[in-house]
């Protein structure tokens, strides 16, 4: 009578569901060497979008910034769990970037952290953490978001 426990949640999908998402990676920390170099500040929010399809795979630039050019290595989009480890080119700058996404997601939602290596020149690099939340904004368009 008044001492059941509220309803588990729904198990999250096997796949990411398709369509199109977007994930906003909001800056907590920029460290490094030559963390001057970096071209966001802790508070900073990054928004990405990008169509997903049938298939479940989430597209390198849905977790990408702007203008990067990434190829993610081994993703691991299953089941609730997201972990993808991208190496990316830099638009304009020919820096080399690492970038790392570990979360968790749901048929509409997307949570998690990021880690973002930029190597400017060598050895020097800084460090950009994320904290990253994201959401199914519906079918895909044509134009809509990057795949």
């Amino acid at each position: 009578c008044g001492n059941s426990a509220p309803p588990p949640p729904p198990a999250a999908p096997a796949r990411l569901p398709a369509g199109e998402w977007e994930v906003s990676a909001k800056v907590t920390a920029v460290e490094g060497k030559v963390a001057d170099k970096a071209e966001v500040k802790v508070g900073d929010v990054l928004v990405s979008k990008a169509c997903v399809g049938a298939d479940g795979v989430a597209p390198p630039a849905l977790f990408a910034a702007e203008g990067d050019t990434c190829e993610a290595q081994s993703p691991y989009v299953r089941n609730g769990r997201v972990n993808v480890q991208m190496t990316c080119k830099r638009k304009g700058s020919g820096a080399s970037v690492m970038a790392a996404v570990n979360g968790k997601y749901t048929a509409d939602a997307i949570t998690g952290d990021g880690r973002v290596t930029t190597y400017v020149g060598g050895m020097d690099n800084y460090v950009v953490a994320q904290e990253l939340t994201g959401r199914r904004v519906g079918e895909c368009t044509a134009g809509g978001g990057k795949a």
